[in-house]
């Protein structure tokens, strides 16, 4: 599955085989803080699937493939779940189980129906547990579900807005939160995971490299011209050497007064010749750089 270069193939086969797998019983553990560790196993699909380190920022990983945690499907199945027993008759032992957690939960004794309660009061539902119930379930698990999709996306856009880790990748991360393009494209695996580790800050160059290792201003010197620092505008856009590579392929509008915005415009483009001479230039010049290095 993880050899799979279609992102949609890779997607649909997770969702279909793996995740009903990792979700047995969500109805009961669903909202338990236990349940982020089956997160690290999507996480983990996706890290593979891109062939990223596992240490790459989880936000990154969820923005470029446009995916939530998982473990909000594990919250709308605990909360369907709740509005199942709350329709039950009274004599049947679901039931009679849930009324004697309610009541434990009514004299601050926390439980399974504490969860429900905080997470329904959490996203603005407390009416629904102050009722027990609701008129029709599957309208409100459809905006239920919304809700906390609306949520994560919110909480991942001030992440990425307020950490300086992501500078350079909401410069040029539209927040149209649709997996990009490059990833959905008919382009070879190494292209992709080239142009993936580049965007996301996890390449081999010095700013990446250095960012949490013990360096000197030395370390990020570029190893071609040995004059400016290695950055990602540097790199892809100014280095001396790579010219005669640049000019094949480039597009002289984006190398014209070479700036972080020029870079941004580049790599948020959705035309997919420009995309496919990038991650080109982008897998050469690392080639060339590797050769330097070594």
């Amino acid at each position: 599955m993880l050899n799979n270069n279609s992102v949609e193939v890779f997607l649909k086969l997770f969702d279909a085989q793996v995740q009903p797998i990792v979700q047995y019983g969500s109805e009961l553990w669903g909202l338990d803080k236990a349940a982020v560790h089956i997160e690290k196993v999507h996480l983990f699909a996706l890290k593979k699937f891109l062939a990223l380190d596992m240490r790459t920022p989880n936000d990154l990983v969820y923005g470029e493939t446009d995916r939530f945690p998982i473990t909000l499907n594990s919250a709308i199945r605990c909360i369907r779940y709740w509005l199942k027993l709350t329709c039950m008759d009274e004599d049947r032992l679901p039931r009679k189980a849930y009324l004697m957690l309610y009541n434990l939960d009514a004299r601050g004794k926390r439980n399974w129906a504490s969860n429900v309660r905080m997470q329904l009061f959490q996203y603005g539902f407390g009416f629904v547990w102050m009722n027990q119930g609701v008129g029709v379930v599957s309208n409100f698990i459809r905006v239920f579900r919304e809700r906390l999709i609306d949520c994560r996306w919110q909480n991942w856009e001030d992440h990425i807005q307020t950490s300086d880790r992501f500078s350079m990748y909401r410069k040029f991360n539209s927040i149209s939160h649709c997996t990009k393009t490059y990833i959905t494209m008919n382009m070879d695996r190494h292209l992709k995971c080239i142009m993936t580790k580049f965007r996301l800050g996890v390449s081999e160059l010095s700013v990446h490299y250095y960012r949490y290792r013990n360096h000197t201003e030395e370390n990020l010197i570029c190893p071609f011209c040995k004059e400016m620092k290695e950055d990602e505008v540097h790199f892809v856009l100014c280095c001396p050497v790579l010219d005669d590579l640049r000019k094949q392929y480039i597009p002289p509008k984006f190398c014209k007064n070479p700036c972080c915005f020029r870079l941004s415009l580049l790599l948020a483009s959705t035309n997919q010749e420009i995309i496919r001479k990038l991650s080109l230039f982008l897998y050469k010049a690392f080639k060339i750089r590797d050769t330097i290095i070594s």
